[in-house]
């Protein structure tokens, strides 16, 4: 009962550290304001990081079904969104006061945290499709945005500390990115069959084209990587498709 309360109450705090974040504003930036301070090229429109309402949302729904939830490695996950949850509300700080080495550190801790989540979720098998959904398809989806913010979390950094990024130019460095976000993205489909998280680079490639439309160079290396994933997801509905028949 404890780790039950315990997902609620740090739920709670999360969401409120982040709503203060905008409202506020923490140290008097805006997540806008900060992220308008460097010039990245890995860098999704405005509107990609609305996905933060949906994996919020999706934490609300878990937070008040896990109650409910008695599956093997229950109490495990509870514990590692708790850490999760901490982490995400460190990170905010951290990053609205702009320490962004301590902020890098704190998203490669939720990184790794939501893999071991990942791998100890895929081996539950669901009774029924709001399970799946507040769970395997949750952190799915949050795994996948978190994978993404840590390559621009990164980005960002190295430009705050004027690392020449092996004498690459920042467009080269970006589609360097692009491209392993890409890869990232087949490798899970392939070894998962994990569309949500494949959907969600899919939609970070697509802002990242918007953001950057008329910038040539890079607008038709991310549009060549959004297809060819676009492709490959379609290719492998088709094949679990016939397979499940």
């Amino acid at each position: 009962m404890i780790l039950k309360i315990s997902v609620i109450s740090t739920t709670i705090f999360t969401l409120t550290v982040n709503l203060l974040s905008v409202l506020l504003p923490i140290n008097n930036l805006t997540p806008q304001q900060i992220t308008d301070l460097f010039f990245v090229f890995f860098r999704p429109a405005n509107y990609v990081f609305g996905i933060w309402f949906i994996i919020y949302i999706l934490l609300i729904g878990y937070s008040i079904k896990q109650f409910d939830l008695d599956y093997p490695h229950s109490n495990k996950i509870r514990f590692l969104v708790i850490v999760i949850n901490l982490l995400n509300s460190f990170w905010v700080i951290a990053w609205h006061y702009l320490r962004f080495d301590l902020g890098i550190l704190l998203m490669f801790l939720i990184l790794i945290s939501l893999i071991i989540t990942y791998k100890t979720m895929v081996r539950i098998s669901f009774r029924n499709k709001l399970s799946s959904l507040l769970l395997k398809n949750f952190f799915s989806i949050y795994l996948g945005w978190i994978c993404v913010a840590t390559i621009a979390n990164v980005s960002i950094y190295l430009v705050t500390i004027n690392w020449n990024r092996l004498s690459l130019n920042s467009l080269y460095w970006a589609i360097i990115m692009i491209v392993i976000s890409t890869v990232i993205g087949i490798l899970f489909l392939s070894k998962y069959r994990d569309f949500y998280f494949t959907l969600v680079i899919l939609w970070s490639l697509i802002g990242i084209a918007y953001q950057f439309q008329n910038f040539q160079n890079l607008f038709v290396p991310t549009v060549v990587c959004i297809l060819l994933l676009s492709f490959y997801t379609l290719h492998k509905v088709f094949v679990y498709s016939v397979v499940s028949k």
